[in-house]
């Protein structure tokens, strides 16, 4: 297959099945309907989307230190419907949350989901090399580096991605010192920022994919390390989620100027993005 943008020919599900050899770190329909298709009451669209992706793309970002896994995501799942749906229990006998009691009436949690579409979406397995322990502000510098210098070396970037970059780069020395004279403000734009929406997963579709993950393979992606999405709390700070554990999942809210070497990203990169390339 080859997509309306790029003369690079896309992989087939086959292929991403035989690349991402176990075979389960391929969440394709077969496993998404099984973990979440009775349950959310799903129907598969009569054409999936297309992965964009070549297979020579697909085996380098599998071959990073990071590791990959591709999945494919269900829309409309919010992270208390997935949570309440499977009791908070997960398929190795531990919970999937840990306590939820503060942010019970989030958005986050309650409202926003894991998007509108079907869609198919790349993922490091771990946080990206030197994204842990800087600021917010830091670690989206991080997010670029590794986009332009490791996703896309020797490559021009894809155009949502250029001007995602540009409008970074030329916020980033204001949104240095705004961090600094108001965090809360400075939080509102991080948030807002495209490189953050478009590569840092949402706390709906990160549960989801660890949920989906641990289901199908017995296995707890990010056990130990947070993963700083771009999602505010009512109160205004940048949402964190990690600790994946048996004691379930913790969600923990931090100013952008915060610091933790327990608090990396964990990219994640969309297929309907990158079919407009």
């Amino acid at each position: 297959m080859v997509t309306a943008t790029s003369a690079v020919e896309s992989a087939t599900l086959e292929d991403a099945r035989a690349i991402f050899a176990r075979g389960t770190d391929c969440l394709g329909p077969k496993e998404v309907m099984k973990v979440h298709g009775e349950l959310h009451k799903l129907k598969l669209p009569k054409k999936l989307p297309d992965i964009p992706w070549s297979r020579a793309e697909l085996q380098a970002a599998r071959a990073r230190d990071e590791g990959a896994h591709l999945i494919l995501v269900a829309p409309g799942l919010a992270m208390n419907a997935i949570w309440e749906k499977r009791e908070n229990l997960g398929a190795d006998g531990g919970e999937l949350l840990l306590g939820t009691e503060w942010y019970k009436e989030e958005p986050f949690f309650t409202t926003t989901t894991t998007g509108k579409n079907w869609d198919w979406r790349l993922v490091t397995n771990k946080e990206i090399l030197n994204s842990a322990g800087p600021n917010y502000v830091e670690q989206t510098a991080t997010i670029v580096r590794y986009l332009t210098d490791v996703v896309f070396a020797g490559r021009d970037l894809p155009l949502v991605y250029r001007q995602a970059v540009t409008e970074f780069r030329e916020q980033e020395k204001m949104l240095t010192q705004l961090i600094n004279d108001d965090w809360l403000k400075a939080a509102k734009q991080l948030s807002s920022l495209a490189i953050n929406r478009l590569l840092r997963g949402t706390p709906a579709f990160t549960f989801y994919d660890w949920v989906t993950y641990l289901e199908v393979n017995g296995e707890r992606l990010l056990q130990g390390m947070y993963h700083w999405t771009s999602a505010l709390s009512l109160r205004g700070s940048l949402l964190g989620l990690g600790s994946f554990d048996r004691d379930g999942a913790s969600a923990s809210a931090w100013s952008p100027r915060g610091r933790d070497g327990g608090l990396g990203v964990v990219l994640s990169r969309s297929a309907r993005v990158e079919c407009e390339r």
